[in-house]
């Protein structure tokens, strides 16, 4: 799976959760790659693919047990875009792995000492 790079969804992996909260609201299948490339306007379905394993990173999209292509909406991703979930929205795992990941990255970001956090984050995965 992609780490993201980011914490927040960009503009076009917003426009992605949108469409897939619209088309699960109206109780329709999920998009497609094709269909969700050119709401977001990407060029190619492996431009969107990325962007769709970077959202189920995020934890705010997940794919669906039926069909591989299938996304929906995490319980995480209708509240980033404002939305009550629905009651059956799944809640994504947090693995020890993402953990330290994001650990890592917030300490990056904010210029702290890299081994606090990491010692931080591991103790947060034992206690788990």
């Amino acid at each position: 799976m992609a780490r993201p790079t980011h914490t927040e969804p960009t503009v076009r992996q917003r426009i992605i959760l949108e469409l897939v909260a619209r088309r699960v609201s109206a109780g329709e299948p999920s998009p497609s790659l094709p269909e969700m490339a050119e709401a977001a306007g990407f060029s190619s379905n492996g431009a969107v693919r990325y962007a769709a394993v970077s959202l189920e990173a995020l934890g705010l999209l997940a794919r669906t047990d039926a069909v591989d292509r299938f996304y929906v909406l995490t319980v995480s991703g209708w509240e980033k875009i404002g939305l009550v979930p629905p009651e059956d929205a799944p809640r994504p795992a947090v693995s020890p792995e993402r953990v330290i990941a994001n650990a890592v990255h917030e300490a990056m970001a904010a210029g702290e000492a890299l081994p606090d956090r990491v010692v931080a984050a591991a103790l947060e995965v034992a206690a788990a």
